[in-house]
């Protein structure tokens, strides 16, 4: 999958997240949105039903599982506890490949 396709379902996944008003804040959707940490529209709660919605559609477009592994995620600091839409999508298309 390229960059654009996977950016593109998570915002699908997002807006569908804001319609059930899981969302905090109003979604302003674009690469450097921060899925999690402090800045991020998502709480707790939503974040691991953003990740598990996202695998879901990614595995099966893809044909077989994929999982997301935060620690696995280049660019992803534990010890900063933010990620972006880029750095996530960045790290989907090596998952793809």
């Amino acid at each position: 999958m390229n960059s654009n396709e996977i950016t593109s379902i998570i915002e699908e996944i997002l807006i569908e997240l804001a319609k059930n008003n899981m969302l905090e804040g109003e979604l302003n959707f674009s690469q450097e949105l921060y899925l999690l940490g402090p800045n991020s529209p998502l709480d707790s709660l939503s974040f691991i039903s953003f990740l598990t919605k996202l695998e879901d559609h990614l595995s099966t477009e893809n044909g077989s599982d994929i999982y997301i592994v935060l620690n696995e995620v280049k660019g992803f600091d534990i010890n900063k506890n933010q990620m972006n839409v880029k750095t996530l999508v960045e790290h989907i298309v090596e998952l793809t490949k």
